[in-house]
């Protein structure tokens, strides 16, 4: 249980490591649209994330 824990924060650091990439190349809209991947990706990642 521990390593699919793992590879989901993994999975899930990464993801928002591209996306925070990505939204630094569109400058204009990292505001707007980089707020509300952001707030997607966090619940993601709560709903996602199993309680033990």
């Amino acid at each position: 249980m521990n390593s699919s824990k793992d590879n989901l924060r993994e999975s899930v650091s990464t993801r928002t490591s591209s996306i925070s990439k990505y939204t630094n190349l569109i400058p204009n809209f990292s505001k707007s649209i980089g707020a509300e991947i952001y707030r997607f990706v966090f619940i993601h990642a709560i709903f996602s994330k199993p309680n033990i």
